[in-house]
């Protein structure tokens, strides 16, 4: 995940194998159920949509990074 956000930060394009491979590790992390997998892949291959994805993918981390902290911020405090 450290490279799409370099590369997106950067501005540089992005590679579809590697915003493909970004969303599965994403997707595998948020357990997202394979038929919203299966609605976003067909939504986002579409040539209208297709320019959306590194956005899409970087709001999916930035959720991914959000829910991750707020579970550890809800251990730890269990842990007091």
């Amino acid at each position: 995940m450290i490279t799409c956000i370099y590369v997106m930060l950067q501005n540089e394009p992005v590679s579809e194998t590697t915003v493909q491979e970004e969303l599965e590790m994403i997707w595998t992390a948020l357990q997202m159920p394979d038929c919203l997998k299966l609605d976003m892949a067909l939504k986002y291959s579409s040539d209208c949509y297709r320019h959306l994805l590194p956005s899409v993918s970087w709001r999916l981390l930035y959720h991914y990074v959000t829910v991750t902290a707020s579970e550890q911020l809800d251990c730890s405090q269990l842990d007091q």
